[in-house]
């Protein structure tokens, strides 16, 4: 606060005391008159040179400053102490420590941006920065720089303190960035860390001070008050803003401090529910006259507390949308898992805490606990069952009843309900009690013959909700549910939560304390579900497309891990490939062997990327067969070339191709249909057959051959139409039923034709490529014996075998897999094998290829 107005020496000099005056005589009174009047005068006199005076040292300063700005020479401060230097000096003096203090708050603003949160390096780089600013000289200068650059640096250090402190609890809080004057920043900074309470409004209140303070150098000269506090007169004060402009500007910025006070340490709040409670309290203060509110007006605190409730909904809106996205985060990594998709369990388990849904939460949870990828039992359970999961949950209900949602301890009083295990209470089966004791045999038992048996037959998903249901809520009330949910599980699960929720708000002294229970448990259910969903997934993709599977998952779920082989390199030959694909088929027979599914080489990725390059580039089919023959051998290159193969197309004509070019009788025939293609490709005419059946009739003539392999229809005829186009063009053409015949397998042997289709106890079937044309009824009489004698022929319906007589009676049905299957010409089904499903054998083998030519050699070729 301003001091006292200084008394004493006036102007340049003191004058004198009157002395000798007589009031006594005439004369003397007449001299007294004449001395006072010349006292006045003199008084005038003075006054008017001392406001002279500090016009002039003012012009002085204006002058000498302006000469500054022109010719960089500093004004110095004057040594007299006239009233025109005390003038000069102070204008001098306002400039200079204005730049002074405008410099080093500079200097100091720079070392709290480089160190926010660091004390010690601020305080080095305010040491560093303190040593620039060498005392001038002037006592009143550096006094006042000095106090400046206290209050300064002390701001600054709350300020990196704070910082320090934000950075310990990980909290950003970003540094006040001052647009203001060095009065305004320091008011900003002293606020700005200033806690709600009695110690923070005690540094508020003097902070106001210190800024009513700072105004007052620029208010008139004579003595004011302001805030309360009174200023003598200073004629060193700029006298460029009025008493009552400075009151105004007070008042705003004393409104303006105060609510920013307590809005800033309502932002400090950490959370809506923190904010809220803030908010409370500063009405409760504000209504009860605390003097922290000192110079809010009504007016003021309306929009103070309008400013609060905007932070508080605007914390709740942000809380509940992050929620909400964190909720939405965990969907989309469950349905990820659900697809078959690599998730991060930290992920899960953080979205779901960060999502505040305690069912969501368990959820997670229960997905954590179990995995959320297929085990290799689950495939084996699968392959076992012949059907899967599909009908069936993929793990026991009632385990996961008793396991996951009841547990197995042992409770000694269940809420005087006796004795309790597995969730199985003393008062409900006491007969279960009669031993003392209760084992997971007996309480499986009851969980089966009380809540699912009388639930009737559902499906796995309905069982898991309605099993779950009907162990809380009874059988009754799952009944209840399952007639309104219409088969669906979703539907199922937000009756039962709505069911929950009106027993809490009906009766919450009972029930209020039980629904985050049912939340959890709920949430354990929704786990169970997506855990069913995703096992039947990963076995579906695990039968559909086995070599694929085991690459992405194969290392998650205990399958041997298989590297994806590129198939370009099948195409080019690079180095290593061979060893690759040769690992690929070996996978795919171990995972045929030990889950009961068709052996696969590729996978569906590799197919289409082959069958693209086969599209765009056909001439490629016969070296990628070449290599595939050349690394697998010809079974394995056939495979290959049947699961590209297996969806209709162009490219399914040119594996066709390839796959005839595998056998050494049919490589010409091959040939020849590579050539045509070419000469189609390059516009030659389709055959014309003048004579006789054309090839689309002929191929109708043998098309039961392949009956289960319609696929193949397409390629037969075009690869036979283009060998009829060669020819054509080589003025060869032969009859259609030769080019038909040859696309389906046959060639000649020593004057023979062999594979192709033939009839076979009155219907069509396909032979391999070595089986001459009229010899597959004996091949079949031979297989039949062979297979009664070893017992592991077909069956008649009551189980015993069927004799050789029988069996060689039978037709035969190629298989898209190669195998033949035989088919009851009275019937017209396939013949059972002892499991009941249709009985196949394969001949196609080295092995019965041997076997074969041993016994009939007339009538087999040699296979290559």
């Amino acid at each position: 606060m301003a001091g006292p107005f200084p008394t004493g020496d006036f102007g340049r000099r003191t004058s004198d005391n009157l002395i000798g005056a007589d009031i006594g005589a005439p004369a003397a009174g007449v001299a007294g008159a004449v001395g006072a009047a010349a006292e006045g005068f003199g008084r005038t006199l003075k006054g008017m040179a001392e406001r002279a005076w500090t016009r002039e040292g003012e012009s002085d300063a204006a002058r000498a400053i302006n000469a500054e700005n022109e010719s960089g020479i500093e004004a110095r401060i004057r040594p007299g102490q006239g009233i025109d230097d005390q003038a000069y000096n102070a204008v001098v003096r306002e400039k200079r420590g204005a730049e002074r203090q405008t410099a080093y708050l500079d200097a100091v603003s720079k070392a709290k941006i480089d160190h926010p949160d660091n004390v010690a390096g601020f305080a080095e780089a305010v040491t560093a920065a303190r040593a620039a600013f060498a005392p001038t000289g002037d006592a009143q200068l550096d006094v006042a720089f000095d106090r400046f650059r206290t209050l300064t640096d002390g701001a600054a250090l709350r300020d990196v303190r704070e910082g320090e402190e934000r950075r310990r609890v990980q909290t950003a809080r970003g540094a006040f960035v001052t647009a203001l004057s060095s009065s305004e920043t320091l008011l900003g900074q002293s606020i700005a860390s200033a806690g709600f309470d009695d110690q923070g409004s005690a540094l508020v209140g003097a902070s106001l001070t210190e800024f009513a303070s700072s105004l007052s150098r620029f208010g008139p000269r004579e003595a004011f008050t302001l805030n309360g506090v009174e200023f003598a007169a200073d004629p060193t004060r700029a006298n460029a803003v009025s008493p009552e402009e400075m009151g105004r500007l007070f008042d705003a910025a004393q409104a303006n401090a105060r609510t920013s006070w307590i809005a800033r340490a309502m932002e400090r709040a950490p959370d809506a529910a923190s904010k809220q409670a803030f908010a409370g309290q500063v009405r409760e203060r504000w209504a009860a006259g605390d003097k922290a509110f000192a110079g809010l007006s009504a007016q003021d605190m309306d929009r103070l507390t309008n400013r609060l409730d905007a932070d508080v909904a605007s914390a709740v809106s942000g809380e509940n949308a992050a929620r909400d996205a964190a909720a939405q985060r965990t969907r989309q990594l469950f349905k990820a898992a659900e697809y078959g998709g690599e998730i991060d369990p930290a992920e899960v388990r953080a979205q779901a805490l960060a999502s505040g849904d305690l069912g969501l939460i368990a959820e997670a949870e229960f997905g954590l606990a179990h995995g959320f990828d297929v085990t290799p039992a689950e495939l084996r359970r699968a392959a076992e069952s012949g059907s899967g999961v599909v009908g069936g949950a993929a793990f026991d209900v009632i385990d996961f009843i008793m396991d996951d949602l009841e547990g197995s301890g042992f409770v000694a009083d269940d809420n005087g309900r006796g004795r309790a295990q597995w969730g199985i209470t003393e008062k409900s089966h006491p007969a279960a009690w009669l031993d003392g004791r209760i084992d997971r045999a007996e309480a499986y038992a009851i969980y089966k013959r009380e809540y699912l048996d009388p639930l009737g037959p559902l499906s796995a998903e309905m069982q898991i909700v309605a099993g779950a249901a009907a162990v809380v809520s009874g059988v009754g009330k799952a009944r209840e549910f399952l007639a309104k949910a219409g088969g669906d599980p979703e539907r199922f699960l937000r009756l039962e939560r709505e069911h929950f929720e009106n027993l809490a708000r009906r009766n919450p002294g009972r029930y209020g304390d039980d629904l985050r229970g049912w939340s959890n448990r709920q949430g354990k259910v929704r786990g169970a579900l997506q855990r069913h969903r995703t096992a039947v997934r990963s076995l579906d993709g695990f039968r559909s497309d086995p070599i694929g599977f085991a690459v992405q998952k194969g290392s998650r779920v205990g399958l041997p891990p298989v590297s994806e082989v590129d198939p370009s390199a099948m195409f080019e030959g690079a180095p290593g490939w061979g060893a690759g694909i040769r690992a690929q088929a070996a996978a795919g027979r171990e995972m045929a062997r030990q889950f009961q599914i068709a052996p696969r080489i590729l996978s569906e990725a590799q197919e289409d990327t082959i069958k693209a390059r086969l599209m765009s580039d056909p001439a490629s089919v016969m070296t990628f067969t070449k290599n595939l023959v050349s690394e697998l051998g010809e079974d394995d290159a056939r495979q290959v070339l049947g699961e590209v193969g297996r969806n209709p197309g162009q490219a399914s004509a040119d594996l066709h191709m390839a796959s005839l070019a595998l056998d050494a009788g049919a490589r010409a025939f091959a040939a020849q249909a590579t050539e045509g293609r070419r000469l189609m490709a390059e516009g030659a005419a389709p055959p014309k057959f003048e004579s006789g059946e054309g090839l689309e009739d002929v191929q109708r003539t043998v098309a039961s051959a392949y009956r289960t392999m319609p696929d193949l229809a397409g390629p037969v005829l075009a690869t036979a139409r283009a060998a009829a186009t060669a020819d054509a063009a080589r003025g060869q053409q032969r009859p259609a039923e030769h080019y038909v015949q040859s696309a389906l397998g046959r060639n000649p042997y020593n004057g023979k034709f062999y594979g192709g289709a033939a009839d076979v106890n009155g219907a069509q079937t396909l032979l391999p490529s070595w089986v001459r044309q009229d010899a597959m009824d004996e091949v079949l009489t031979w297989v039949s014996r062979a297979a009664v004698a070893g017992n592991w022929g077909p069956v008649f319906d009551n189980g015993q075998p069927i004799p050789v007589s029988g069996l060689a009676r039978m037709q035969l049905q190629a298989q898209p897999d190669g195998q033949y299957r035989l088919i009851n010409p009275r019937t017209g089904r396939p013949v059972p094998n002892r499991q009941g499903r249709p009985w196949e054998f394969d001949i196609d083998t080295d092995e019965r290829h041997a076997a074969l030519r041993r016994a009939m050699p007339d009538l087999i070729r040699p296979r290559r």
